[in-house]
């Protein structure tokens, strides 16, 4: 009975060494935060946009057999992001010690949003002043008015009393059939002023590259754009609204001046893009493309007048001149070619020179080394 009773303890003991090792090995950052004045039928509201974490991503994009071999466990999809508030200012919150998460991650929080683990953007209303148990939250700091053809609706006093949000990630590796869970928590993220539109940083746009995809085809051409990480961090921040980022393409021929190209205009990470040329002047030597990435904005993002810039000119040489001065259009293809080796004389005296040189090493080599041979002898 004492040894059921020690092996019991021991098989514990290691049980929970194996959970606060993978506790231990597994770190989450604090999620990145966005919020905006929002409402639902005429009742104020706020709304949260969650950027997610990459480890969690990861995790939760795993396949089965690599979650169970790394973790133990065959379930990484729940995730849920809690929320704190503070009005006036940012240093009231409202956080207790009835928010932290059990042994199963469960715990309770009046603002939360809950999501799959697997994305990487999560959006949602927090707080919707319709429903008395957001309402009872903040009623002091509201009125009942009319809003967007509303009447007699609960209106928060932004203006009067600015409210202030943070967020953690409290997510939830499990095995339920092994009675296993591994509740992970980040850390606040940094506490956000809810304003009427959401605020991000002008200066992570950055100008786009552009490589050139394709040769010239009568008057169009293929090219790629590509963006630095702040600008892709920026591209991710905005979430199914990303499409509201454009970007614009301009040509132009030799010494002519820009114009613009006709593109998709929707601006994406790596996406190859067509461009249609109006005009093509007659046979031209080289062909210059620079392109912007700019957001107009909508009711939601504040950055209505975001501009990254020109990027530097790609340049595609058409023609190639040579020392005579005369085109030399077997080279439109690659400059730096000088013709088939198979027709080149000498070209093809050049690799019997090596060639013989390499037949004529080797037989040196083994001579040396029979003499060494015959001296150690």
């Amino acid at each position: 009975m004492k040894k059921t009773a020690l092996i019991i303890s021991i098989l514990l003991i290691l049980i929970s060494a194996s959970v606060f090792a993978s506790e231990a090995d597994i770190e989450i950052s604090a999620p990145k935060l966005y919020c905006y004045q929002s409402s639902a039928n005429g009742h104020s509201a706020v709304g949260a946009i969650v950027i997610n974490d990459e480890v969690i991503s990861d995790i939760a994009n795993m396949d089965e057999d690599t979650l169970y071999d790394m973790y133990k466990v065959n379930d990484a999809s729940n995730i849920q992001i809690q929320f704190d508030y503070s009005v006036g200012d940012d240093k009231n919150w409202h956080h207790l010690d009835s928010w932290e998460p059990d042994k199963y991650g469960f715990f309770k929080s009046p603002l939360v949003l809950r999501s799959n683990a697997s994305k990487d953007t999560f959006e949602g209303q927090i707080m919707n002043l319709e429903f008395d148990e957001y309402l009872d939250l903040v009623y002091d700091y509201t009125y009942t008015g009319n809003n967007d053809g509303w009447t007699n609706v609960n209106i928060y006093d932004f203006d009067t009393y600015p409210l202030y949000i943070r967020a953690r990630f409290v997510y939830t590796l499990e095995n339920p059939s092994e009675n296993l869970y591994i509740p992970l928590v980040s850390d606040w993220s940094e506490a956000v002023k809810v304003n009427e539109r959401v605020i991000i940083d002008k200066e992570l746009l950055s100008a786009p590259t552009i490589i050139i995809e394709s040769e010239l085809k009568k008057d169009s051409i293929s090219v790629s754009m590509h963006f630095d990480e702040q600008t892709k961090e920026l591209i991710g921040n905005l979430g199914h609204y990303e499409e509201d980022l454009k970007v614009e393409f301009l040509y132009a021929f030799d010494d002519e001046e820009f114009k613009k190209a006709e593109a998709e205009t929707i601006a994406e990470i790596g996406k190859e893009y067509l461009l249609k040329f109006p005009s093509v002047s007659e046979d031209p030597m080289t062909l210059k493309i620079k392109a912007r990435a700019y957001f107009d904005g909508n009711d939601r993002y504040d950055i209505a007048k975001m501009d990254s810039g020109y990027s530097q000119e790609a340049t595609l040489l058409l023609k190639e001149v040579s020392q005579s001065g005369s085109e030399d259009p077997d080279n439109t293809k690659n400059p730096d070619n000088n013709g088939d080796a198979d027709n080149n004389p000498l070209e093809n005296q050049k690799l019997l020179i090596i060639a013989a040189c390499a037949v004529a090493g080797f037989i040196i080599g083994i001579i040396f080394g029979r003499i060494r041979k015959k001296k150690n002898k």
